[in-house]
């Protein structure tokens, strides 16, 4: 079985058939997810606002610091806090 790692380098590889255009979508979903992984695992308190407004991400560390449970505060106003 492939782990993740390899299955993400196997999709990029430059003899696959997958047009230029999807393998830049796979390559920013990778690199967002990355991110995410690394924002969710540090020992800050981290919340990402959109520019309406609404929470858009929040760590387990930030949701921890406020009181709320994990995901409570998707999607949610700025203004809930």
């Amino acid at each position: 079985m492939l782990d993740k790692q390899h299955a993400f380098s196997v999709l990029l590889s430059p003899n696959s058939t997958m047009s230029q255009s999807r393998r830049t979508h796979v390559r920013t979903a990778g690199a967002l997810r990355v991110s995410g992984e690394i924002l969710a695992h540090v020992g800050e308190g981290v919340v990402v606002v959109s520019a309406d407004g609404v929470i858009i991400f929040s760590n387990p560390r930030f949701e921890q610091m406020f009181g709320y449970s994990s995901g409570e505060l998707f999607e949610r106003s700025r203004s809930r806090l």
